[in-house]
Order: structure tokens, then C-alpha cells, then sequence
């Protein structure tokens, strides 16, 4: 009896650890997938076909071109101290870099999309940078999709296991594996045959309760033998 106690308490632990880390990585799959619609529902808006497949653009070139406009942007359109001067003298290089790095964007992204940013003016360029973090979003969500996927199927593996030990403690596992709510009244149901166990295990109340003055003694089993002796004392 104790062991199918303490068998049934560590199979509600499982239960529920396993339930809860499955619950945080279905948000972040949910999390994942939203922020991959939204992204491409930005690029759609700005010109982006839809046909045209996101997978093809080089994250090194829309790096390095973000880099520079970042570099860009910190330089002071006023010169008011030496170190704005400083600054200021870096406008070339990050122009080059950017030049550079547009040549082969234009290559790169669908002809509509141009259509949105031309002329790359600062205003252009502006709305490229946002057209630009859409992608970069657009990737990071596809990373997370494909890493919750795998996630799902290991997650759908462990509850597999769960359902082979829920049976042979004579439980009904859920037919989903992902229906978290019913495993979590599996567990509800496993606990409560636990205390059952050890109510089951336990003396009954009054053979405990001492006399006044008396110690709490748990009576032993009878064997029969004194039953004997006072036969054979009467006889």
C-alpha cells in the first residue's frame, strides 16, 4: 500500500511539472507565430509580394546597412563641441557604408518595396530601417516557430511516457496528449487515491486515543494465543 502511496504522489509531481513547463512553451510558440504574422503583415503593406519568399535576404547585408544607419543617426547635425567635430568626420565612411550596402539590397528586395522607399532620402531611409526590422522580426519568429515545434514533439513524447505509468497505476490517461487540463484532473484524481492509501494504511482513530494518563499504544494483531491460555486456565 505504501508503495503505490508514494508511486501515485510522484506520478502527480510529473504530471505537473510537465504540465507547466508545456504551458510556457505553448505561449512561446503562440508568442512566436504572432509576431511572425504581424511582421509579414508589415512587409505585405509596404510593397512586400507576396510571393516573393522572405528566406532569400542576407541578414549579413540588412546588418551591416542598419549598423550604418544606426552610425548615421548619432552623428550631431550641429557642431558644438570638438567631439561633434569628431563625429562629423565619420559622415563620409558611413555613407560609403551605406551606399554600399543599399547596392546590394536593391538586389536583394522585391522591386515594390522600392516603390514604398525611393527616394533614399532621410525619409527613405527611415522607412527602410523599418521595412528592414520587419525582416529581422520576421526571421527571429521563424527561428522560434521551428525550436517551439521541436519543443511540441518532445513535449507530446513525455506525456506518452506519462500515459504508459498512468495505466499501470490503473488511471485513464487523456486521448490528447496536449490537453493539459485533463491531465491536470489525472493528477487531481492520483492524489486523492493517494490519501486514499493512507487512510487505508492507517489504525482506526480510537485505538490511539489513550486513557487519561495513559500513552497512545497501537493495538498488535492477534495470533490466537491468549485465547488458548484462558481456555486452558478455565479448564
Amino acid at each position: 500500500m505504501e508503495e503505490r502511496e508514494g508511486r501515485l504522489e510522484k506520478f502527480v509531481i510529473r504530471v505537473l511539472a510537465e504540465a507547466a513547463d508545456a504551458d510556457v512553451r505553448m505561449h512561446l510558440a503562440v508568442r512566436a507565430r504572432h509576431d511572425q504574422q504581424m511582421s509579414w503583415l508589415v512587409l505585405c503593406d509596404r510593397g512586400w509580394p507576396q510571393e516573393h519568399a522572405v528566406e532569400g535576404v542576407d541578414f549579413a547585408v540588412t546588418g551591416a546597412w542598419m549598423s550604418a544607419w544606426g552610425d548615421l543617426l548619432a552623428v550631431p547635425i550641429r557642431v558644438r563641441t570638438p567631439r561633434d567635430l569628431l563625429r562629423m568626420l565619420t559622415l563620409l565612411p558611413i555613407r560609403r557604408r551605406l551606399k554600399h550596402a543599399e547596392s546590394a539590397l536593391r538586389e536583394m528586395l522585391p522591386e515594390g518595396l522600392w516603390a514604398v522607399v525611393d527616394p533614399l532620402d532621410d525619409t527613405g531611409r527611415a522607412t527602410l530601417s523599418y521595412l528592414l526590422q520587419a525582416i529581422v522580426v520576421w526571421e527571429d519568429a521563424l527561428t522560434r516557430v521551428a525550436s517551439a515545434s521541436r519543443q511540441k514533439d518532445k513535449t507530446i513524447a513525455a506525456f506518452q511516457l506519462i500515459s504508459l505509468e498512468a495505466e499501470s497505476l490503473g488511471l485513464l490517461p487523456p486521448t490528447a496528449p496536449l490537453d493539459l487540463d485533463a491531465w491536470r484532473s489525472l493528477a487531481a484524481e492520483a492524489r486523492q487515491r493517494a490519501a486514499e492509501c493512507v487512510v487505508t494504511a492507517s489504525p482506526p482513530v480510537a485505538a490511539i486515543i489513550p486513557e487519561p494518563g495513559g500513552v497512545p499504544t497501537v493495538p498488535k494483531p492477534s495470533t490466537g494465543r491468549t485465547s488458548k491460555r484462558r481456555s486452558k486456565r478455565g479448564q
